[in-house]
């Protein structure tokens, strides 16, 4: 499971294309993982980190 988040992870920084990054953390005050990407394309970053969110929550819990 963790590979497929890594896969999925490498993915998202390669459709940016050094144009923005990827950051994945654990909040240190909740239990949850924040997903952070910053592009350029708004639309693009959302539907990337909303996608990203939603495999993390099903493999990760």
């Amino acid at each position: 499971k963790d590979k497929e988040v890594a896969e999925a992870i490498r993915a998202v920084e390669e459709k940016l294309h050094g144009e923005g990054r990827v950051l994945i953390r654990p909040s240190g005050t909740e239990p949850l993982v924040r997903v952070m990407i910053e592009g350029k394309k708004q639309d693009e970053i959302t539907l990337l980190a909303e996608n990203l969110a939603q495999l993390i929550t099903r493999n990760l819990g």
